[in-house]
């Protein structure tokens, strides 16, 4: 009787970390995200089933990226799952919550913060919401250049 119980018990306890331990799910990010098809957590095989372009690749210091440069995205990968870890959109007519290249930076705030971010208290500009930031990145402080949403660097990236 002891024994079954031990053995019910470490099947309940393998069952539950298994479980525990898989992949992030970014379903509700990833429903905000219109880039191509692009997604967190998205293969890197299926990101280039979905874009056409050739593109050019860069090491980072998360592993590595590629810029798409006819649809207008930076795509970053996670070296040890090559899977999508950050997402930059560079056009007009892709966009991340509603928001697109060319929107206004006063408008971002109370967008993003309608979605459950915060401003990030170490770095001016970017957003955080759990394990991501979001970052709208402007060179003249007034217009959107570029859209930047990213999985924060811990150890699992």
């Amino acid at each position: 009787m002891k024994l079954t119980k031990l053995l019910l018990l470490t099947l309940i306890t393998l069952i539950v970390t298994a479980g525990c331990s898989g992949a992030p799910d970014y379903s509700e990010v990833n429903s905000h995200i219109k880039a191509q098809g692009v997604q967190l957590g998205l293969e890197v095989n299926k990101v280039f089933e979905l874009l056409d372009d050739q593109p050019d690749e860069e090491m980072c210091v998360y592993g590595y990226e590629y810029f798409f440069e006819n649809s207008g995205l930076n795509i970053g990968f996670r070296l040890d799952q090559n899977t999508v870890r950050r997402v930059t959109v560079r056009n007009t007519h892709d966009s991340i919550y509603t928001i697109q290249v060319g929107d206004k930076i006063e408008t971002v705030s109370q967008t993003l913060e309608d979605f459950g971010y915060a401003a990030d208290e170490t770095t001016q500009g970017r957003f955080v919401k759990d394990d991501l930031y979001f970052t709208p990145v402007s060179k003249d402080g007034q217009t959107i250049d570029q859209l930047i949403i990213e999985v924060i660097n811990d150890d699992i990236i």
